[in-house]
């Protein structure tokens, strides 16, 4: 289907999150040989992500970009990529966290609990510096200072509180 849809049509990025969806069920039948690269789906998933963009109601579960994110950090399990790279890839590499003014409030509410998650993770992870979490709560507070400024406020706190330590 994604072969033969047009990347500019407004179906495309459902296409593409069905698939996703299909797939992270896929991967949990454990009778299913086949292996999917759902990185490569996830990285479309991230790159074609629009501005606006609409949730609807998923056939696989998978309904938003900010929902995949958040399937993809919790439900991952691939030998070859870390949680630790998923949350790059979001954060860093991705233009989807710059700003959450076009989002719903369904994705807010699901990029709270994907920055929630990221942060637990992250704060596990034993450095030296932890300049990783620094950054990812700098791209929270950038991610809801313009629609949710609370949020973003709950942030800055956490980051002062972790700078302090």
């Amino acid at each position: 289907c994604l072969n033969h849809t047009p990347v500019y049509q407004s179906n495309y990025m459902q296409l593409l999150l069905e698939l996703f969806g299909a797939i992270l069920l896929l991967r949990k039948d454990k009778n299913q040989q086949q292996q999917y690269n759902i990185k490569s789906i996830f990285e479309k998933i991230l790159l074609f992500a629009p501005n606006k963009n609409p949730t609807f109601d998923p056939i696989f579960g998978v309904g938003s970009v900010a929902t995949a994110c958040l399937c993809m950090l919790l439900q991952h399990n691939d030998k070859n990529t870390s949680k630790k790279d998923i949350i790059d890839l979001v954060v860093e590499r991705s233009t989807y966290c710059d700003c959450a003014r076009d989002k719903s409030i369904e994705e807010i509410q699901v990029m709270v609990t994907f920055f929630d998650t990221a942060i637990t993770y992250t704060t596990k992870i034993k450095q030296k510096k932890n300049s990783k979490l620094r950054r990812l709560m700098d791209k929270a507070i950038q991610f809801f200072e313009t629609c949710a400024p609370d949020i973003a406020d709950r942030y800055r706190t956490k980051k002062n509180e972790f700078m302090y330590l």
